[in-house]
């Protein structure tokens, strides 16, 4: 992969990464790591940039989501998810996560978009 910085800012532009800004900061985006990882979902990960950024949502709430352990993922945070991990952690329902990986793509997908609008419905109430 071609990670020059101009790269990097050319993808985050055309919507395949995303980034945050650390609170009370306009410079110094960072890139989480995931992103880059050999079994992310890319088109899950497109699709809920899209999402955001079609909602006017700072990628900071993106960030929020993915991060955040989400009952409905059987414990799971949305990076488990987007990576295709079982995490061996406490409060993990591993039935439920494997039903999630079992379901077809496109479900699943629709799934976690689902989940997504709900957090975004939540950030902005």
């Amino acid at each position: 992969m071609d990670c020059t910085r101009a790269n990097v800012y050319e993808r985050e532009k055309k919507g395949n990464l995303f980034s945050v800004l650390p609170p009370g900061r306009e410079n110094g985006r960072k890139y989480p790591a995931f992103q880059i990882h050999r079994t992310v979902d890319n088109e899950l990960l497109v699709a809920l940039i899209a999402l955001y950024r079609g909602r006017g949502a700072s990628t900071n709430l993106l960030w929020d989501f993915l991060r955040s352990v989400q009952s409905a993922f059987g414990g799971a945070t949305g990076v488990d998810v987007l990576i295709g991990e079982h995490p061996q952690r406490s409060g993990i329902d591993a039935r439920k996560l494997k039903a999630l990986y079992a379901l077809p793509s496109a479900e699943r997908h629709q799934f976690v978009m689902d989940h997504a609008l709900e957090d975004l419905h939540h950030a902005s109430a």
